[in-house]
C-alpha cells in the first residue's frame, strides 16, 4: 500500500488488512499448516519515526517476537514501512535505479503504447511492466482509481489545514502562558515588594520607638542629674550656713536664692 501523509491509525489499518489476508487463506476444514506468511508493504511519503535513534533509518520492519529473545519468532504476518523523504542513495547506480522507478511511477499509465528504452533496461522495472500489462485497468477501476486520488488531495488539503490549525493553536498557547507567566512574576515581585514595605515600616516603627524609649531615659537622666545637684546644693548650703557662712557667701557659693537659703 502506497501512503503520501502519515496518520496514526495506518499502522492499524495495515494490520487489520494483513489479518484479513492472512485469515482468507484457509476455509473451514483446512489445516493451519497450509497457512504462509503475509507480508504488508507500505511505501510512505512522509516521516512518521522522528527520534535521533531513527534519523536515518527509512527501513522499519515489525514482526510477532519474544519479548526477552527476539530471535524467537510466530511466522505469519509481518509490517514492513518505508519512509522515502529518509532514503538517500548511496551511490550513482542506486541513483539511477531510483530514477528510473520514479519514472515509472510517473510516466506509464493505461495509455502508454511505447516504454522508454530506458525503463526497459532495468530487470525489475522491466518485470513491472509486465505484472502492469498483465493487470490492466478497467473502466470501473480506472473511476475508482481517479476517486482515490481526489480522496488523497482533499486528504492532503485537510491535513495541512489540521497542522496550520494546530500550529495556530499551539503558538495562541504558548503566548497565552508566557502572558500567563509574567502576571505571575509580576504578582508575586508585588508580593515582594509589599513584603519588603511592610518590613521597613515595621523597622521604621521599631526605632521610633527605641528613641522615644531613649528620650524618656535621657529626660530621667537630666531630672535625677538636676535632682541630685539640687540636693548637693541644699546640702552644701546648710553645711555652710552651719559654720556660720552668710546669706551672700553661701548664695555666692552654692547658686541658690536669698530666699531658698533662709528657708533652710
Amino acid at each position: 500500500e502506497m501512503q503520501m501523509y502519515w496518520t496514526n491509525s495506518f499502522k492499524s489499518r495495515m494490520l487489520f488488512n494483513s489479518s484479513k489476508t492472512f485469515v482468507k487463506q484457509i476455509d473451514k476444514g483446512h489445516q493451519y499448516s497450509e497457512l504462509k506468511p503475509v507480508y504488508g508493504l507500505s511505501l510512505i511519503d512522509d516521516v512518521f519515526l522522528t527520534g535521533d535513534e531513527y534519523k536515518d533509518k527509512y527501513y522499519h520492519h515489525y514482526r510477532l517476537a519474544h519479548t526477552e529473545s527476539p530471535d524467537e519468532i510466530i511466522e505469519g504476518i509481518e509490517l514492513i514501512f518505508i519512509e522515502l523523504p529518509k532514503f538517500k542513495a548511496l551511490n550513482l547506480t542506486e541513483k539511477k535505479v531510483r530514477i528510473l522507478w520514479l519514472r515509472f511511477l510517473t510516466e506509464i499509465n493505461e495509455q502508454t503504447e511505447n516504454i522508454p528504452k530506458e525503463l526497459l533496461s532495468e530487470d525489475k522495472i522491466k518485470e513491472a511492466l509486465e505484472i502492469l500489462q498483465a493487470s490492466a485497468f478497467t473502466k470501473e477501476e480506472l473511476a475508482y482509481y481517479e476517486k482515490y486520488w481526489d480522496r488523497v488531495r482533499l486528504e492532503k488539503t485537510a491535513i495541512n489545514d489540521a497542522k496550520k490549525e494546530t500550529q495556530k493553536a499551539k503558538t495562541e498557547l504558548e503566548e497565552a502562558k508566557l502572558i500567563v507567566e509574567q502576571e505571575r512574576k509580576e504578582k508575586e515581585e508585588a508580593k515582594l515588594k509589599e513584603k519588603e514595605a511592610r518590613q521597613k515600616e515595621k523597622e521604621a516603627r521599631q526605632k521610633e520607638k527605641e528613641a522615644k524609649l531613649i528620650a524618656e531615659q535621657e529626660r530621667k537622666e537630666k531630672e535625677e542629674a538636676k535632682r541630685n545637684e539640687w540636693e548637693t546644693k541644699i546640702r552644701f548650703a546648710k553645711m555652710m550656713k552651719g559654720i556660720g557662712k552668710s546669706v551672700e557667701e553661701i548664695e555666692e557659693e552654692t547658686g541658690l536664692s536669698k530666699e531658698e537659703i533662709n528657708k533652710l
